[in-house]
């Protein structure tokens, strides 16, 4: 009994906050709440980590899913562009660079954020729900028209079979270049 009651009063106190009247409510609480000391120091970016999370529509922060060699020169990692570099690194370069978020398997919102020259970043043909399925499996679940042809007489090294060349070209996916947008 007492856990249906938990139940019903959370949906009660999540209904009124979502109105008019309670997210008013909410905000002068909020803006009280921000006025202790301690508090104030933590409170806004532990909202900040929290709306993104709980927010519906967090996919529409990632662009596009790219591969890009991280975290050295010839493995590939899969990424999700998030947008521009910050002022500060990119005045460090002449390239252009993108910032790019790298997710980390089981929880896909745990990983890093890198910013990469934008010639060194490949464009791939996934769709970000595919992306965030293929990192959340750890590369168990993979859309069908993403499995790769490799069998054992290929060199693991490369991914290029013996008869082909060691070339860059050979050793990228295929898929093409990002472009700039």
């Amino acid at each position: 009994m007492g856990f249906v009651i938990a139940v019903l009063m959370d949906y009660f106190v999540g209904f009124f906050l979502a109105s008019f009247i309670g997210r008013s409510i909410w905000r002068m609480l909020e803006t009280l709440l921000v006025r202790v000391p301690l508090v104030k120091a933590v409170y806004p970016a532990v909202k900040q980590i929290t709306d993104f999370l709980f927010r519906e529509q967090h996919f529409k922060e990632y662009t596009l899913v790219v591969a890009v060699q991280y975290p050295r020169k010839g493995v590939w990692s899969s990424g999700l562009v998030t947008g521009p570099p910050l002022r500060s690194i990119q005045s460090g370069t002449p390239e252009e660079l993108v910032t790019i978020s790298v997710p980390s398997s089981p929880t896909p919102f745990t990983g890093y954020v890198i910013s990469a020259p934008r010639a060194d970043v490949v464009e791939t043909p996934l769709s970000i729900e595919e992306a965030f399925r293929f990192v959340v499996s750890g590369g168990v679940v993979r859309p069908p028209h993403q499995t790769a042809d490799f069998t054992r007489t290929e060199r693991a090294d490369t991914g290029a079979s013996a008869g082909e060349s060691n070339s860059r070209a050979a050793r990228e996916p295929q898929a093409r270049r990002l472009e700039r947008g």
